[in-house]
C-alpha cells in the first residue's frame, strides 16, 4: 500500500479492547475519532459557523462560536477513554512510520535536533557571523555600531528554521506523493522562523538599551512579550494541527476558543503591570501627547478592565464590538504615539543635523532646515488627521456630510469636500516648492558653482512654475471649467487697464529684474544715499538691507526707470578715498611712506590690491592727500575701514611729530584802528576793553 492509500479512515477497521473476539480495537485517535468525527451535530455546527458570516450590522450581535455543550461532553468522553485507547495509537503511528518509510523519520530527527540547536546554539550561530563581519565593525561610526549589531543578530536569529525550512521545500518538491503531515509541518516551520525573529527582535531592542526610553523595565518587558509570543505559537500550532488531521468543525472550533480565551487572559495579567507598560511612552516637549498620557495615567485600570471584558466577549463571538472597541481605544491611541514618537525622532535627528553643520548661519542652511521641518510638520499633521478619522469611523461620514454641493460655478458645483482637498493640494505643491528651493541652494547650487543671482533667478521660475501646476492640479479635483477662468481674465485685463497701471508695472518690472540678471539676490546696491544688499526680489516690489539693520521696499519700476548703482554686478571690490590733511611743514614724501604703512596694517585694505597715496590738493590751512584703498564692499563697511583707517593714522602722524593742522584765518589791518563802539554799560564800563576801545 502507497503512502498515498493510507488514510486515516483504515483505523476505523479495529475494533475496542474487551469487545468480541478480543481485537485491538481502533483507537479514538484524534485523526479519526470515528464515535464523533460522523455525529449530525458536527454538520450542523459547520453550517451554523458558515452562516454566522452573514450576521447583521449591529455591533452586538454575536457570531456562532461554531461549538457546544455536547462538544465538551465529546472531548471529556473521550479524554477518559484515552488510557484505554494508547495502545492502538502507537500501532496506528508506528503503521504510518513505516508507510512513510525511513526518509521521514530521518526528517523528524532532523527537526528535532534544528529546534534544539536553534535554541541552544543561537549565541553561537551570532557569535559566528559578528566574527566573521569583524572587519565591518572598523568603518562604522560608534554610534552606528550598537544598531548593526543588534540588526546582524536579529537577522541571523531565524537562519536555522530558514535553512531547515528551504530543505524541507527541497524534498517536498521532489516528493511526488500526497503526504498528509507535509502542508502542517511548512507551515509549522515558517510559524517558528517567525516567531524566533520576533522574539529576538525583542530582546536587542529590549535588553540592550537601543531604544532611548524605558531602559528600566527593559527586561520586564521582553519576558512579558515572549510569553504572549509563545502562547500565540502554541495556539497557532495546536489549532493547525487539528486542521491537519482532520477534525470536526465544532471541535476545531473549541480548540480556538480555548486558545483565544487563553491568550486574552495572559494579556490581561499583563496588563496589571502598570508602570511597566507605561513606560513604552517617553516624555516629550507636546502638550497634546502630555494630556494625552496624563489620561492614560488617570484611567488605565478601567481601559484595561474594558479592554478584558471585550476580550473575553470577543472569545464568546461578540467580535464586531470588541473590535469596534480594541480600534475605536487602542487602535486610535497607538496611532497617535507612533505618529508623535516618528515625528518626534524625525524632527530631533533634523535638529541634531542642524547642530552639526558649521556653517549653520548660512543663509541656505537655515532656508532648508526650515522648510525641511515644515514639510515634516505639514505632512504629520495631514497623516494624523485621516488616520484618526478613519480609525474613529468619522472618514465616510465626513465625506458624505461635507460632499453636498454648497454653491455652482458655471456647470460645476462645489462643496467643502473639494475645497478642502485642493487646499491640501495647494499646501502640499507649496511646501514641496520651498524644500526643492532650499535643497537646490543648499546642496546643488554651490556643487555645480552656481553664482547666487542665477540660482535665484531658477527658484523663482521653479517656484511659480510648482504653483502653477498645483493650481491647475486643484482646479482638476475640483472639477471647474477651465473656461470660466476666461471671464477672470477678462475682468484682471480691464482692471489693469483702468487702476492697475501701476501693478501691473511693478510685476513686469518683477519679472524684468529677475531674469534679466542685471540686479540679483545678494548684490550691493545703493539706495538714495544708503547702502544696502538686496535679500529678496519680489514681483512687486524689492526687500533692501542695510547694515544698520534697515529694510527698505523698493518698487520695482524704480530700477527699471531710475538710475541704479550696483556695486557688485561685475565685481564687488571698489576703491574708496581717505582724505588726510597735513601741516605744510611735514615732508610729503615721508607722509606717502606713513599712510602706505598705515594701510598695510589692515588686512581688508591690502587683500586685493596694493594701497596708493595721491596728493588732492592745496587747502588754505593744510596739504591734503587721499590715501586710496581697495576693499570688497560686500562683506566690509566703508564707513568701518575708514574708522580703523583714520585711528591707526592719527596715531602714526602723532608719534612722528606731523601736525594735522585746526583750519585758521588770517587777517591783517593796513590803517586805522577800532572805533569805540557804545556797548559797554553798567559794570562793564570799567574794563579794559571798555577803556582802550580794542
Amino acid at each position: 500500500m502507497s503512502p498515498a492509500s493510507v488514510s486515516l479512515g483504515t483505523l476505523q477497521e479495529f475494533e475496542h479492547p474487551g469487545t468480541k473476539g478480543g481485537a485491538v480495537a481502533a483507537p479514538q485517535a484524534l485523526a479519526s475519532l470515528p464515535d464523533w468525527i460522523t455525529g449530525n451535530a458536527r454538520g450542523q455546527t459547520s453550517a451554523t459557523e458558515g452562516g454566522g458570516q452573514e450576521a447583521g450590522h449591529s455591533i452586538f450581535e454575536s457570531n456562532p462560536m461554531g461549538w457546544s455543550l455536547d462538544t465538551i461532553r465529546l472531548i471529556y468522553n473521550w479524554a477518559l477513554a484515552l488510557p484505554q485507547n494508547l495502545h492502538g495509537y502507537i500501532r496506528y503511528f508506528m503503521e504510518e512510520s513505516r508507510l512513510f518509510g525511513a526518509v521521514s523519520s530521518i526528517l523528524l530527527v532532523v527537526f528535532v535536533v534544528a529546534v534544539l540547536y536553534s535554541v541552544i546554539g543561537r549565541k553561537r550561530v551570532s557569535q559566528r557571523i559578528e566574527k566573521e563581519l569583524q572587519p565591518l565593525w572598523d568603518r562604522v561610526p560608534a554610534q552606528t555600531h550598537p544598531h548593526l549589531v543588534s540588526f546582524i543578530r536579529i537577522v541571523a536569529s531565524p537562519l536555522v528554521p530558514l535553512l531547515f525550512l528551504g530543505v524541507f521545500l527541497l524534498i517536498e518538491g521532489f516528493t511526488h506523493y500526497e503526504v498528509s503531515w507535509f502542508p502542517p509541518v511548512r507551515k509549522l516551520l515558517g510559524l517558528w522562523a517567525a516567531g524566533v525573529l520576533l522574539m529576538n527582535f525583542f530582546r536587542e531592542t529590549l535588553t540592550n538599551g537601543l531604544l532611548p526610553f524605558c531602559p528600566r523595565y527593559g527586561n520586564t518587558l521582553f519576558r512579558m512579550l515572549r510569553l504572549v509570543v509563545i502562547c500565540i505559537m502554541a495556539g497557532m500550532a495546536i489549532v493547525w494541527g487539528a486542521e491537519a488531521i482532520q477534525l470536526p468543525d465544532d471541535v476545531k472550533a473549541f480548540l480556538r476558543f480555548a486558545v483565544s480565551l487563553t491568550i486574552a487572559t495572559i494579556l490581561s495579567s499583563l496588563f496589571l503591570k502598570k508602570e511597566v507598560l507605561l513606560s513604552l511612552f517617553p516624555p516629550l516637549p507636546y502638550r497634546s501627547y502630555t494630556a494625552f498620557t496624563g489620561f492614560l495615567d488617570r484611567a488605565y485600570f478601567p481601559l484595561a478592565l474594558l479592554t478584558f471584558l471585550t476580550g473575553i466577549l470577543w472569545c464568546f463571538g461578540y467580535r464586531r464590538l470588541a473590535e469596534a472597541v480594541w480600534t475605536k481605544v487602542w487602535g486610535v491611541a497607538g496611532a497617535y504615539v507612533v505618529i508623535v514618537l516618528s515625528y518626534y525622532f524625525l524632527s530631533k535627528r533634523l535638529l541634531q543635523w542642524s547642530e552639526r553643520k558649521e556653517n549653520l548661519d548660512d543663509e541656505a542652511t537655515r532656508f532648508f532646515f526650515r522648510s525641511a521641518r515644515a514639510f515634516l510638520k505639514y505632512g504629520t499633521v495631514t497623516i494624523a488627521a485621516l488616520i484618526m478619522l478613519h480609525l474613529l469611523g468619522l472618514l465616510a461620514p465626513l465625506r458624505d456630510v461635507m460632499s453636498r454641493p454648497v454653491f455652482t460655478i458655471g456647470n460645476t458645483p462645489l462643496s467643502f469636500l473639494l475645497l478642502i482637498e485642493a487646499g491640501f493640494i495647494l499646501f502640499a505643491f507649496a511646501y514641496a516648492s520651498h524644500l526643492l528651493q532650499a535643497y537646490l541652494d543648499y546642496k546643488i547650487y554651490p556643487s555645480v558653482g552656481i553664482d547666487t543671482g542665477l540660482g535665484y533667478a531658477l527658484d523663482t521660475f521653479l517656484r511659480y512654475l510648482l504653483y502653477g501646476v498645483g493650481f491647475f492640479a486643484a482646479l482638476r479635483v475640483i472639477g471647474l471649467d477651465l473656461r470660466v477662468l476666461m471671464v477672470f481674465a477678462g475682468g484682471v485685463g480691464i482692471g489693469t487697464g483702468i487702476g492697475l497701471q501701476h501693478v501691473a508695472a511693478n510685476i513686469v518690472s518683477g519679472f524684468i529684474i529677475i531674469f534679466g540678471r542685471k540686479l540679483r539676490k545678494g548684490d550691493w546696491i545703493k539706495v538714495g544715499d544708503k547702502l544696502g544688499m538686496v535679500t529678496h526680489i519680489y514681483l512687486r516690489a524689492t526687500k533692501i538691507w542695510t547694515r544698520d539693520n534697515i529694510e527698505y521696499i523698493v518698487p520695482n519700476t524704480d530700477f527699471i526707470t531710475k538710475p541704479l548703482v550696483n556695486y557688485t554686478l561685475t565685481s564687488p571690490i571698489v576703491r574708496i578715498y581717505i582724505p588726510v590733511g597735513v601741516s605744510y611743514d611735514a615732508d610729503p614724501d615721508e607722509v606717502r611712506k606713513i599712510l602706505v604703512k598705515c594701510a598695510e596694517k589692515h588686512h581688508d585694505a591690502t587683500q586685493f590690491r596694493k594701497p596708493d597715496v595721491r596728493i588732492a590738493e592745496f587747502g588754505e590751512s593744510s596739504l591734503n592727500f587721499e590715501l586710496l584703498v581697495w576693499i570688497d564692499i560686500s562683506k566690509i563697511a566703508e564707513k568701518d575701514i575708514r574708522s580703523r583707517l583714520y585711528f591707526t593714522i592719527i596715531g602714526v602722524l602723532k608719534a612722528a611729530g606731523i601736525e594735522i593742522p585746526n583750519p585758521q584765518r588770517l587777517v591783517r589791518i593796513r590803517s586805522g584802528s577800532f572805533r569805540q563802539m557804545d556797548l559797554c554799560t553798567g559794570d562793564q564800563k570799567d574794563s579794559d576793553l571798555c577803556r582802550t576801545g580794542s
